[in-house]
Order: C-alpha cells, then structure tokens, then sequence
C-alpha cells in the first residue's frame, strides 16, 4: 500500500520544477484514503493548495453525464438505442442522415461525426442555455457516417443534457443535484462560482509561451451553455472520489445506496468502438478505455480555463486517483502521477511502446488541407524526412478570446510532423524516449481511412478528427 508520504513527495517534486502553481491529488484503494497537495491554489491571493481544495471538473464530467443518463436507462424513461430526434424533437442538424440515425448512445462514445467538437458559444447563464446552444447546432455539418470513428464531441453531450431536461422538465442544474450529488453525498460540489466561493477553491493558470511564466487566468468558467460537456461543475478530489467508487462497486454508493445497476456499471466499461489506428484506444459509455491490457484502466481528463484534471479507475483492483493541477502545463504531472499509480503501485507492466525513430515516407498520401469546423490544417513536404503542418483558425471573435483565455495563445506556427508509423506522426521534433501507445492519441496526428489512391480522408489530432477537404 502507498503511504502518504509518497504521494507527497511525488507531488512536491514535481510541481517544484514544473510551472504549475499547484497540484492536487487523492487516491482510494480497497477502503484506504491517502491525499496529498503542493503549491499555491491562486496566485492572484497566494492561497495555498490543499487537500480539501475544490476546482472545476472539466470534461470528467461527461462520465457524470452519462451515469445520470443511465439512472433514466435503468428507470425504462430512454434507452440507449432511441433516435435522439425521437426523444429531442426540437433537433435539428445540418446532416439529414445523420439527424434521422443518431442514437442516444452515440452520444455518449465519441462516435456521433458531428463536425462541431469545440463550439462553445457564451449564451448567459439562464435556464435556456443549454436549449438555446442546441439550436445553434442546426447548421452543423458532418465528419463522417456515425460510428466510423472516435472523434471527441462536447456539443453530444450537450444534446444528451438537454434530452434529459425534455424528459424529465427539470434544468440541468436541478438534475445534477437530485441524480448524483445529494445521493453520492458530494457535499463540496456545485455547479456555480456563486457557491464554489464559499470555500477554497482554485483558479487557473495560463504559462506564457515566451517567458514560460504562469499568470492567473482572467476567466473562471467556460460558458454556461456547455454544462453537460463539463464547464460547470465544481468539486473536490474527496468528492470525486465518492462518485469514483459507484464505478469500484458496482453502483453502490459509499453510503450504500445503490445509484446505479451493476450492469449499468458494466455497460459504461464495455467498450463500444475503438480505433485500432490509434494505438487500440477505445471507447465505452462516458469513460475513455487506454489500451493498457489488463486489468481494465478506465479514465477521463478534464480541462478548464488554466487548469487540468484527471480520473484513473481500476475495477479489479478497487483502486481510484482522481487529481487537479492549476495550470495550462500541468498534463506532465498528470502522467507522472499515472505512472506512479499504475506501474508503482499497482504493479502494472510497461505499456507497449512504438520506438523513438522516424521512418522515410512519401508525402503524397498526407499533404492536401483536413478541416473541422473552426480548423483548417494544411499538410505539405517538410524538410529532414517531416512533413510541415499549418494550422489556420477560423475563429469569430468570441471563440478567438476564449481560445486565447483557454491555450495562452492568438494560434501556431507551421510545425514539422515526423513520421513513426505510416499513420502516425509526433510534432515538433524527433522523439527520443519510447512513446507508450496509451499516448498515441493524444500524442500527435494519425492518419486514417487512405482513399483508391492512397491518399488519407481523415487526420486526428487531439482525438479530434478533421475531414481531407482537397
């Protein structure tokens, strides 16, 4: 068992030479707690980071999502085989086909094909956000055919929150409450800033490419509108840590209220598609599957204006770490932290791994321009055996300042590509260290789906997929 020492040394290593003001971490194994923070929750006050320190969620909230989601499955209210535009007749989506076949379960795996991945418009913090933010998906186009592929999709979740306030008439808010913080006894967690600042919280940090300086963020939340992909909710490491277990124990509570059917439990674990071309990287209901063999990782990561955080959950073991770092660099400290856990820990072997050494390739299959809505990459020959990738944003201005407030920057320079394998390139520069293929998504373009001619339809960076559009 890890004691909590290590944990705290782990942590106060590594934000110590890092430029993350402050990082939080909690761990539940088999019955045992072990918390550990380090560093500095805000710089604007100097408040310290604590164990019992809240921040915001971010995108770990969509398995929240589709927990409550699954309430209403087991309830016989919607089943995961529904058309959604039988349940949400207000839909509307620039696709017909795709209108009249999405189901409410490629909603919640990535596999929708709906080409609007980080639409994210400020419409207020009134009760017809969500709603409202629905509607503007009408001019929506379409990647490709639902359930080819993994490409990750906020505005799904979006639509699943707001076909669950259709079928139940409640606000989103509300049905948080009721359906999992009141039962799960998340006493810390909240949905507003109004509350949050009760209590310690964190802030966010945005590192200054240049000076590599972290500066607090000028924003807190991301817009209102976004709630069921995870721009709202408001937790701490304990709390998050409650709902972890119900995913331990299948669907008991710790207070022993049974929140969700073990095959409810079951069914969000299964996988339900998976991209071989990215390292195995699969799927299930709300959480992402690693390929890490066995026993089963399940995961999500979230992030926020300046902040990073994480869930690791292994069933077979009963072990969760759920962690926060408050800065825009803080994913290293997040795999360190991984790493420790799984390897450490639990025993795990190395994951698989692809060699640090490019191969020769011709550029012909790659180059043309790959677009997604706000997103137009240019790939062309490159020097020293990489290929050169643009990425021009197509921003209104309202995107553009968030985007600004979410990465620290105005856009990016063209950067060299090199490949490893023949679908998949890291940026940058010439890996020197094995690359795990749990990171290959996340890690750097691959190529899919090549065309009579060999020419690739599609690239995925950052597990969002944009569409050869020449």
């Amino acid at each position: 068992m890890p004691t909590q020492s290590q944990l705290q040394d782990l942590l106060d290593e590594q934000v110590s030479k890092s430029t993350v003001p402050g990082f939080v971490a909690a761990i539940w194994w088999d019955g045992d707690t072990f918390e550990a923070a380090s560093g500095t929750a805000n710089l604007n006050s100097g408040a310290p980071m604590t164990a019992d320190t809240a921040f915001l969620l971010g995108s770990i909230s969509k398995v929240v999502v589709t927990s409550m989601l699954m309430r209403f499955v087991e309830r016989g209210a919607v089943r995961l085989d529904d058309r959604v535009i039988d349940r949400l007749p207000e839909l509307r989506l620039g696709d017909e086909a795709t209108l009249e076949n999405l189901r409410v379960r490629n909603l919640v795996n990535h596999s929708s094909g709906i080409d609007a991945a980080d639409f994210m418009p400020d419409l207020g913090r009134g009760a017809d956000a969500i709603s409202r933010y629905v509607d503007l998906l009408a001019g929506t186009g379409q990647l490709y055919p639902i359930g080819d592929h993994i490409s990750y999709c906020n505005p799904a979740f979006i639509i699943a929150g707001r076909l669950l306030e259709v079928l139940t008439g409640d606000d989103f808010d509300t049905l948080l409450k009721r359906e999992i913080f009141t039962p799960l006894e998340m006493q810390r967690s909240c949905t507003s800033g109004d509350e949050a600042i009760l209590h310690r919280t964190a802030i966010g940090h945005i590192v200054d490419p240049e000076t590599n300086v972290p500066r607090p963020t000028r924003r807190f939340m991301l817009p209102y509108s976004m709630a069921p992909a995870g721009s709202t909710i408001i937790t701490t490491t304990a709390d998050l840590l409650r709902f972890a277990r119900v995913h331990l124990d299948g669907g008991t509570a710790p207070n022993g209220e049974q929140l969700l059917a073990s095959e409810s439990v079951a069914a969000m674990a299964t996988e339900t598609i998976r991209e071989e071309a990215m390292g195995g990287f699969g799927v299930g209901l709300g959480w992402l599957l690693p390929s890490s063999g066995s026993p089963q990782v399940l995961m999500h990561t979230g992030g926020s204006y300046g902040g990073i955080s994480s869930l690791i959950v292994v069933p077979e073991r009963r072990f969760a770490c759920a962690a926060f770092g408050n800065s825009t660099t803080g994913a290293a400290i997040h795999l360190q932290l991984h790493d420790f856990a799984l390897r450490d820990l639990l025993g795990f072997p190395p994951s698989e791994t692809l060699a640090p050494a490019t191969i020769e390739v011709d550029a012909a299959p790659y180059a043309g321009t790959f677009h997604k809505q706000h997103n137009r990459l240019s790939i062309a020959a490159g020097e020293n055996g990489s290929l050169t990738a643009t990425l021009a944003l197509e921003y209104d201005e309202g995107h553009r300042q968030r985007f600004r407030e979410y990465t620290g920057r105005d856009g990016f320079p063209p950067f060299p590509i090199y490949p490893i394998t023949p679908t998949f390139f890291v940026p940058g520069a010439p890996p020197t260290e094995p690359i795990p293929l749990s990171r290959i998504p996340t890690a750097g373009l691959s190529f899919l789906d090549p065309d009579k001619n060999g020419r690739f339809t599609y690239v995925s960076s950052g597990l969002r997929i944009s569409r050869r559009i020449d």
